[in-house]
């Protein structure tokens, strides 16, 4: 093995271990976030006995984002960490 492949594998190997980062630190930030609404939203409910249409609403807000931040946050780093689609090149490594 010469310098170059050496030097690819080395590469290859922070890439990946980026995306893994990138995958904790997402599983961890929407982890906490869906934590702390579920806890906002059991105190509001608590105290202000919300109408059944406010709860609807809070629900459906509560999939639209979370769906969304677990998308940007876990699988599209997952899939990267997969080589699939566009990863960063060698030289932003």
């Amino acid at each position: 093995m010469n310098q170059y492949d050496w030097l690819i594998n080395r590469l290859d190997a922070f890439i990946r271990k980026f995306y893994a980062n990138k995958v904790i630190r997402g599983s961890l930030i929407f982890l906490s976030s869906l934590l702390a609404y579920l806890l906002l939203i059991s105190l509001g409910e608590y105290f202000l006995y919300l109408p059944v249409w406010l709860k609807i609403s809070v629900l459906g807000l509560l999939l639209v984002v979370g769906g969304a931040a677990l998308v940007l946050w876990v699988i599209l780093p997952l899939a990267k960490m997969w080589r699939l689609g566009s990863q960063i090149s060698h030289e932003e490594a």
